[in-house]
């Protein structure tokens, strides 16, 4: 078996990723899929990384739906004997006024561009079903690598799209196309 590794299972309102995290190596995405088939896609991944040799240490789970399906996809990791870890801490000083009102995806998004440049200040966006924006920037010394200043949140590209349909009197209902020409 090659070195033990961390797999990172990111849950979002209608899809979610698994990534695999190696010391030293460039995570590498791992599995997509879209809302309702994420029991499948996620025992499918964790046995073919098990078939190619890969150890894996743990799970850190990451969600921003429904608690209870957060409860089942953590139940079907430990069915398949994985150490499931929900939430793990990002190592971000949150400077903003409610800090718990910030949702993981937000905070594990700006501790991954922190981890992903040398950059001191950045500002991070995420277009999912919400469109975030988020400001931070790295800190020196300490245990937090960064500190987030906070941001904001909007619909995302599938949401706008639905209320211009729906709000428009003249404009018609559409789809949006990943990677169309603009």
């Amino acid at each position: 078996m090659t070195g033990a590794a961390v797999l990172t299972v990111d849950l979002g309102n209608t899809s979610g990723s698994l990534a695999l995290f190696d010391a030293g190596v460039e995570p590498r995405a791992v599995a997509a899929w879209g809302a309702g088939d994420e029991e499948a896609r996620l025992t499918e991944a964790v046995r073919a990384l098990r078939d190619a040799g890969r150890a894996i240490d743990a799970v850190g789970l990451s969600a921003v739906g429904p608690e209870e399906h957060e409860r089942r996809i953590a139940a079907l990791l430990e069915g398949l004997g994985l150490e499931v870890v929900g939430h793990p801490e990002p190592g971000l000083d949150m400077r903003i006024d409610h800090p718990e009102t910030c949702g993981a995806d937000r905070k594990y998004a700006a501790r991954g561009a922190l981890a992903s440049t040398d950059a001191d200040a950045l500002v991070v966006i995420d277009a999912g079903t919400a469109l975030t924006v988020d400001a931070v920037v790295r800190t020196r010394g300490g245990a937090a690598a960064g500190a987030f200043l906070g941001g904001a949140i909007a619909l995302g590209p599938t949401g706008l799209a639905r209320a211009l349909s729906d709000a428009g009197a003249r404009l018609p209902s559409f789809a949006l196309e990943p990677d169309a020409p603009a």
